[in-house]
């Protein structure tokens, strides 16, 4: 579901100046097979050993998932969404601690327009 919800963001995302990456623990095949089958053209890179979640704090090997989750039974970075503006400063952050699965879709297109009119000024400055 959250596949298809980044999907439907993209075009705006992309007219506003953005771009959309969608980063996974795992590499599998799994994620490429469900967006073939649904027509959804994701961008998708793989974080191996979970460097990237672990630099913004959504995985922890001292604090596993297990510790603030039942029913998880491995350590897996938390669903998060981040809007970073082209001097690659974080304007959103949502982190998904209660596993939802919603993403903040108003506020990730304020997040990038405003990143996109921010850049124009300073450029035009």
């Amino acid at each position: 579901e959250q596949l298809k919800q980044l999907h439907a963001l993209q075009s705006e995302i992309k007219a506003h100046g953005g771009n959309l990456l969608v980063i996974n623990a795992e590499k599998n095949d799994s994620l490429h097979s469900l967006a073939w089958e649904n027509s959804l053209s994701l961008n998708f890179y793989h974080d191996a050993n979970n460097e990237i979640a672990k630099k913004f704090r959504v995985y922890s090997d001292e604090d596993p998932a297990w510790n603030n989750f039942s029913g998880i039974d491995a350590n897996a970075p938390l669903i998060a969404t981040y809007v970073i503006d082209p001097a690659k400063q974080v304007v959103l952050s949502h982190i998904d601690h209660e596993l939802s699965g919603e993403l903040p879709s108003k506020e990730i297109l304020a997040a990038t327009y405003g990143a996109a009119l921010d850049s124009t000024a300073k450029r035009s400055a």
